[in-house]
């Protein structure tokens, strides 16, 4: 009797799901795009910059940033710590298949607002990827004045950083690669459209109205009750 009183019992947060409903459409529309794109005839180098600029901000950024308002505790840090962490790969993946693409075809680098938006936005990403390390691996030897900065410069840059990787992707609808692939455009227009609309309305709701952490598991009190 003491053991099933101390057992904690937990179920799915309706309210998580209607939060994180626009998440879900948009990995599934951002799965779609990447199967495409990685099995569409005459792939390059250059479809390696497209699955991987869009796998770190229209996948792993977004799940970086609600991963703070779905979890709690060190699973919530470590997943935060380990999402940050793929973001940083898949960016400097499809930042060096871009460069080396353009090295090879003796093209010049950043000629167009795309090209420059994006560099911005994979230097930020870095940069607050590389911040929030220092604040977690730097607590022990930082002074605690500079360990708060760096923790809410962290914290404040991470949505701006996202927006920003989010107008190089609207950018690159306008490039003649994308152009030259009918297929994958349409995709592209319709997880822009479909996909990312719910998604930037939660994240929004999450911002500017301040909202509280919604957990996609709480305590299932009734169940508590009826034991």
């Amino acid at each position: 009797m003491n053991d099933s009183s101390k057992r904690v019992k937990w179920k799915l947060n309706p309210s998580a799901l209607r939060r994180y409903g626009g998440l879900c459409a948009s990995c599934i529309g951002l799965t779609a795009n990447l199967v495409i794109a990685a099995v569409e005839p005459n792939v390059s180098i250059f479809s390696g910059h497209v699955i991987g600029m869009a796998s770190a901000v229209g996948l792993l950024l977004p799940l970086s940033l609600l991963s703070f308002t779905a979890l709690r505790g060190a699973t919530r840090d470590f997943s935060h710590a380990m999402l940050n962490a793929a973001t940083v790969v898949a960016i400097s993946i499809g930042f060096a298949c871009i460069y080396y693409n353009k090295q090879i075809n003796k093209k010049p680098h950043f000629t167009t607002y795309h090209s420059w938006v994006g560099l911005a936005a994979f230097l930020a990403m870095a940069a607050a990827s590389m911040g929030g390390a220092l604040y977690y691996y730097g607590r022990g030897f930082l002074p605690r004045s500079v360990s708060v900065v760096v923790k809410k410069v962290h914290r404040t840059a991470g949505w701006p950083v996202f927006f920003v990787g989010l107008a190089a992707m609207e950018l690159a609808m306008y490039s003649g690669w994308t152009v030259k692939h009918p297929l994958l455009s349409a995709w592209w227009c319709w997880y822009m459209v479909v996909c990312l609309v719910p998604l930037l309305g939660a994240m929004l709701y999450v911002v500017v109205a301040k909202a509280p952490p919604v957990y996609i598991f709480v305590r299932d009190e009734e169940g508590k009750k009826a034991e």
